[in-house]
């Protein structure tokens, strides 16, 4: 029997952005109004009911070949972060020296159970001092190659190593 092969990530997100560049020409364009309200300390926008008005069409073409060039050249300083920290934690796995620290965390949350519950804690504040500090927010993804064979051995779930740097 012949296994049929899901289409490939690339092909149905190019499917995807053909369908709405040629939708930007077969639908009419509009908009609603809006109004800034306040509700206790917040603000929020809030569409002003039968205020629907059809708008002049901005219609896509040949620029949506160029929209992923433009979000590479926009991205390129986190594009390089997350390169250069994957490339330094492949260098640090590659000595074992990650391993050897996952081994010692896990030693030592078997002879003193109550660590065990503070080690995600622990790790969590650091993730979040690193976001509230330097803005470590895509760089985190490197990290999941600990966090969860560690939420793993300490005997939790593979979702929890994934919500650990998050």
């Amino acid at each position: 029997m012949k296994v049929k092969k899901f289409p490939h990530s690339l092909l149905l997100v190019s499917i995807v952005l053909f369908t709405m560049m040629l939708l930007t020409w077969i639908l009419p364009a509009g908009q609603f109004e809006k109004e800034t309200v306040k509700v206790g300390e917040l603000t929020r926008e809030v569409v002003i009911p039968d205020s629907y008005q059809q708008v002049k069409s901005n219609y896509q073409g040949l620029e949506l070949l160029l929209a992923p060039l433009r979000g590479f050249v926009s991205a390129a300083d986190i594009i390089a972060f997350v390169f250069l920290v994957g490339g330094a934690f492949s260098i640090i796995n590659r000595t074992g020296a990650i391993n050897a620290g996952l081994y010692q965390v896990i030693k030592i949350t078997k002879k003193v159970e109550p660590l065990r519950y503070l080690v995600i804690p622990i790790l969590m504040l650091l993730f979040s001092i690193g976001g509230a500090t330097f803005g470590m927010a895509e760089e985190v993804l490197v990290f999941l190659m600990v966090t969860i064979p560690l939420a793993i051995a300490l005997g939790y779930d593979p979702i929890v190593g994934i919500a650990i740097p998050s």
